[in-house]
């Protein structure tokens, strides 16, 4: 168990990334794609063995890897996983190598620049869902944003540049909101400690005190806008179809299986896990936006002829149904909503 490790699996696509993009690479279309299921299949039975080594009777964390880093901020490397983190960072590493396999149909130019860049993305997407570090947690939130652009912008189709910035510009705004939160619960914490900390297992479960229900509902907002836009909520869905259409299908396949996924773990991991008081209150507005979610969406699905926006909208459907499982705030529903 000594070989497992959390930032190989989290930085290895990085190295892959600058394997693939570097001049001693040759620029061959079969060897770059080759390396690249390779080394895609690597980082997926790599992530396996977390699997068959975790330990489920054991509460809370494992596998925790913590490394000083901005040591005056109280910002450390600090990567674990849970039984949440874990299905999804498998889940991760699966679809990538899928990704990979079914880029030889779809993928006819700028392959070295291509497979680095969902290197890149790979490492983000793992990141986020690894982190224990609140910063750490939002640098690789938003590390995901240049990539999705580029692989939207340069291998889309349609109005794929618009579909790309419309991304971006929708998921940075979102960003700020939840920035604003992070900081929030933070300075709250030092200023009843004089602790200085990003640690998510400290701030979600503070021994000092607790959260005002006034500061907990603010915070909670600024999460919620964050994770609302990335899941997607409706309103906030519009992005959606339009990359999902423009997308190359590839990156179509990471969009609705993985990058949706990070909006249902954010509320669970911020929104439950650090501001249950507030979640308490506003279950029952998860609820009605999670039954507007399902049949709205769906009722827009049923009359589509593009498969690609038919998979959106039926995306944004099943999306409802994860804010009505944590809306139920019971067992059941909570493990329903992660099983969505």
């Amino acid at each position: 168990m000594n070989f497992l490790s959390l930032t190989i699996l989290v930085l290895a696509p990085l190295v892959g990334a600058l394997i693939i993009v570097g001049p001693w690479f040759p620029n061959h279309e079969v060897a770059i794609r080759r390396f690249a299921k390779g080394f895609a299949g690597f980082l997926f039975f790599y992530s396996l063995f977390f699997l068959l080594f975790f330990n489920p009777t054991q509460h809370g964390y494992q596998f925790i890897e913590t490394f000083n880093w901005i040591k005056p901020l109280g910002a450390d490397f600090s990567l674990a996983l849970d039984g949440l983190s874990l299905i999804l960072v498998v889940l991760t590493t699966f679809l990538v190598l899928l990704a990979c396999i079914a880029s030889k149909f779809n993928i006819t130019k700028k392959h070295k620049l291509y497979y680095s860049l969902i290197f890149v993305l790979t490492s983000a997407i793992l990141g986020v869902f690894a982190s224990k570090d609140l910063f750490l947690f939002f640098l690789f939130w938003e590390l995901e944003l240049i990539p999705m652009y580029l692989l939207i912008a340069i291998w889309g189709t349609g109005r794929k540049e618009y579909s790309a910035m419309k991304f971006v510009l929708y998921t940075f705004l979102g960003s700020i909101f939840m920035l604003a939160s992070i900081l929030a619960v933070y300075f709250y914490h030092y200023s009843q400690t004089g602790i200085l900390t990003f640690d998510l297992g400290i701030l979600a479960a503070p021994k000092a005190y607790i959260y005002p229900m006034a500061f907990q509902m603010l915070a909670f907002f600024g999460f919620f806008i964050a994770f609302a836009v990335k899941l997607p909520v409706v309103p906030f869905h519009t992005w959606l179809p339009d990359a999902h259409v423009d997308a190359p299908t590839p990156i179509s396949m990471l969009l609705a299986g993985i990058l949706l996924k990070m909006g249902g773990y954010g509320l669970i991991r911020m929104n439950l896990q650090i501001l249950p008081e507030a979640m308490k209150v506003l279950a029952p507005v998860l609820v009605v936006l999670g039954v507007i979610n399902i049949i709205y969406a769906a009722l827009i699905a049923l009359v589509q002829e593009d498969l690609k926006k038919l998979v959106a909208y039926s995306s944004v459907s099943h999306m409802g149904i994860v804010l009505l499982g944590l809306g139920a705030l019971n067992i059941a529903g909570v493990s329903g909503a992660v099983f969505q």
